[in-house]
Parts: structure tokens; C-alpha cells; sequence
């Protein structure tokens, strides 16, 4: 990815009362969404998929259901840093370590650290990232890049104990990322998936370009495959319904089911997808 980050517009973009998703939004520590009722949308003997970055962990959801090709996209740059950050902890923590560690990423800019380095386990994985990003975290001084969502000892969406040793086996190697807005992401596909996951972006589309938006995606999706849009808004799903039934109405090699709720303690996600059928 060639990239090189800006360290002045990175701090202020996640002080607090910065309005809007941008290249340097705060990204989440751990997830907010139901994952594993999500990865029940995967189709059967799916190998490859295109998700969200966010937390990080919705490419390690779809690692864990056995997808072996998982390729990644947000409009964050710190959405890349906690998804390679926990691909690392993965090789070098235990799952109790590893999820302090995720906790005390989220505390930061909460409480007094004043560097990511200060916090325990986190020297030996900063060695262990790309330098771009390593010190892009020294330079950034403790702001408060993963900060969004829930507090991780307060989520019911992570997984248990023993999908983290199972992670740790299938998880070797960092996750390719296209550091995009969702406008422009099928434009940046180069290959084709049986899983592309929307996760909670469309909410930010205006109406007039959902279908600008998703098209250019459907261009990319294998037999047998599907574009899964989910969202916590009740008007985005309706706009999603619409046009996503407009487009299977369209063209008979798709169709489209809508309305699938999936729900967390925290929230109550609405699904639908589109599939390709021939």
C-alpha cells in the first residue's frame, strides 16, 4: 500500500468533537457486532472474501469459519494499524494477555499513556510491524486512534478462549488491506470473492449512490456468492431493500433477500445480500 501518513492530521482527527469518517478515524478496538451470526451469511464453501477491516475482526471471524483468502478495505488508516496489531498478538500472546492488551488500546486517551509503547506487550509488536506503522504510533503520542465502540471487557461480541487457539494456527500472516472510501472500492478490486461483507457502511452512502456503490461491486463476486450489506439503521437497510431488489429484479443471474436481523447486547444489526446465482 503506498501510503505515507500524516502525523499532524492524524492527532487531530480523532480528538474529540472531529466530525466525519476520514482517512485517519478512530477504528475500534473490538468489534460491536454479532460475528458469529454474521459468518452464518457466508456461503457454503466459501474460500475467499472481502470484509471490512474496522476492528480487525471481521477478517479473523472469516479466518476462523475457514475462508483461506481474506482481503480487507476501510476508509481508516487505524483501521489497518489494530488489525495488524492483533495479527501479531495472535503469535505472541496468550488469550488473556491479548485481550488486556486490546482493552488497555481502547483506554488510551482515557487515562494517562502517554506513548503506545508504554503499554505492556506492546514494545515487542511494534518491533514486529511494517516501520510505517510502528512509527506512526510512536509519532501519534498516545492519541486515542481506538476509541470507537465499546470498551472491550464490556463486549459480548469477541471470541471465546478456544477460537483464539484456533486463530493462532490459521492466522500467520498479515491480512492484504485497500485503504479506500466505499465509493470507490470496486473501482480498487482487481479479483473476484464469494463473500464481500458491508459492515455498517452503507449507513453513511447517500441514497442516490447506493447503486453507483454497489454495482461496481457485483463485477467482482464468483457463482455462488454473495454482497452482504449490514447496518444499525432503519433507513439505510430500507434503501438497501429497495435497490438491492431493484437490481435482482434487473438482472436474473442475482437475487436478493432482505431483512435477516442479527443482534448484539449492544446492538441490533439489519441484514440483507444480494447472491449470485449464474
Amino acid at each position: 500500500m503506498d501510503f505515507v501518513p500524516d502525523y499532524t492530521i492524524a492527532k487531530r482527527s480523532v480528538t474529540p468533537g472531529y466530525v466525519g469518517f476520514t482517512t485517519y478515524s478512530r477504528a475500534y478496538a473490538v468489534t460491536n457486532e454479532n460475528l458469529h451470526k454474521t459468518m452464518c451469511l457466508i456461503p457454503k464453501n466459501a474460500k475467499s472474501a472481502l470484509v471490512t477491516a474496522a476492528s480487525g475482526d471481521h477478517p479473523l471471524f472469516c479466518s476462523l469459519r475457514g475462508i483461506e483468502n481474506v482481503d480487507t478495505f476501510d476508509i481508516s488508516y487505524n483501521a489497518k494499524c489494530i488489525m495488524d496489531i492483533k495479527v501479531i498478538a495472535l503469535k505472541y500472546l496468550g488469550y488473556h494477555n491479548y485481550m488486556h492488551l486490546l482493552d488497555d488500546l481502547f483506554m488510551v486517551g482515557h487515562r494517562s499513556i502517554d506513548d503506545f509503547a508504554d503499554i505492556k506487550h506492546m514494545p515487542e509488536i511494534l518491533c514486529n510491524l511494517p516501520k510505517i506503522e510502528s512509527d506512526y504510533l510512536h509519532a501519534v503520542n498516545g492519541a486515542p486512534l481506538f476509541s470507537s465502540g465499546v470498551r472491550p471487557t464490556d463486549s459480548d461480541c469477541l471470541f471465546s478462549s478456544y477460537e483464539y487457539s484456533r486463530l493462532r494456527k490459521k492466522v500467520t500472516k498479515p491480512y492484504n488491506f485497500i485503504l479506500t472510501d466505499i465509493h470507490y472500492l470496486g473501482k480498487r478490486l482487481t479479483k473476484s470473492y464469494d463473500f464481500i461483507h458491508l459492515s455498517n457502511i452503507l449507513d453513511y452512502v447517500s441514497e442516490g449512490d447506493y447503486k453507483e456503490t454497489i454495482v461496481p461491486l457485483m463485477e467482482h463476486v464468483n457463482v455462488g456468492g454473495r454482497i452482504v450489506a449490514e447496518t444499525y439503521d432503519e433507513e439505510a437497510c430500507d434503501y438497501f431493500n429497495h435497490i438491492g431488489q431493484e437490481i435482482a429484479n434487473a438482472n436474473s443471474n442475482w437475487i436478493f433477500s432482505k431483512k435477516v436481523y442479527i443482534s448484539s447486547n449492544f446492538y441490533k444489526t439489519r441484514s440483507a445480500y444480494l447472491e449470485r446465482i449464474r
